[in-house]
């Protein structure tokens, strides 16, 4: 059995450039962490549906809430400030519960535009396609 001297490894030396380098990348990569962050936790008070509302009906104050989300300058929805002005509106299309509200959605009538005219037609059970097509 021979007796070696116990190996210790190579020596490593740090260079100062490194160390600074290394200590930049870190803040940098702080500073752009905490700026994602703040953006992504920005929030918005929109007017969302709570219960059903169908294609030309009323707007009642019952069928809206006010919900906080994420700012995102794709959606559109409703300024929960605007609440009061949506009330009594009416639906120009089927509202879904859960759905955030748009400009889109809502009128301040129901019936045809100018010049458009609105004819109504007496059809029995089985002359009218069934696909769901209601009055309105």
């Amino acid at each position: 059995m021979s007796l070696r001297p116990p190996h210790s490894g190579p020596q490593l030396r740090r260079s100062p450039i490194m160390v600074i380098a290394g200590v930049v990348l870190v803040i940098v990569g702080a500073l752009v962490s905490v700026g994602l962050y703040s953006q992504l936790s920005d929030t918005q008070e929109v007017v969302a549906i709570v219960s059903p509302v169908a294609r030309g009906e009323q707007i009642q104050r019952s069928d809206l809430v006010s919900v906080y989300v994420g700012f995102d300058p794709l959606l559109t929805p409703i300024p929960a400030s605007r609440i009061n002005q949506v009330v009594g509106m009416y639906a120009t299309f089927d509202l879904v519960p859960g759905t955030f509200l748009v400009d889109g959605a809502i009128g301040d009538r129901v019936g045809p535009g100018p010049g458009q005219a609105a004819i109504g037609v007496a059809l029995t059970a089985g002359e009218y396609p069934d696909d769901g097509l209601r009055p309105g």
